[in-house]
């Protein structure tokens, strides 16, 4: 696929940030799905993404998924 790409000039690095980007808001989508149930399952989901996406938030594309966690995370 990459090599279809360079010959119609698309550069590499702008293709990798438009995925970026679409994953980005579709997680973002599933984080805003997640906190609209209820339970101590949407809590244990929560808490598992946070886990698992706290260690990425000194990169900068990824501080709105931590953010969008924290925002919909209530601690007990």
């Amino acid at each position: 696929m990459l090599p279809l790409l360079d010959l119609h000039g698309v550069r590499r690095l702008d293709f990798h940030m438009s995925v970026v980007e679409e994953l980005r808001e579709k997680l973002i989508n599933h984080i805003n799905e997640i906190g609209k149930q209820e339970g101590k399952e949407r809590d244990h989901k929560l808490k598992e993404l946070l886990v698992k996406s706290f260690p990425v938030v000194k990169v900068k594309a990824m501080r709105p998924i931590v953010m969008a966690i924290l925002k919909k995370h209530t601690p007990n």
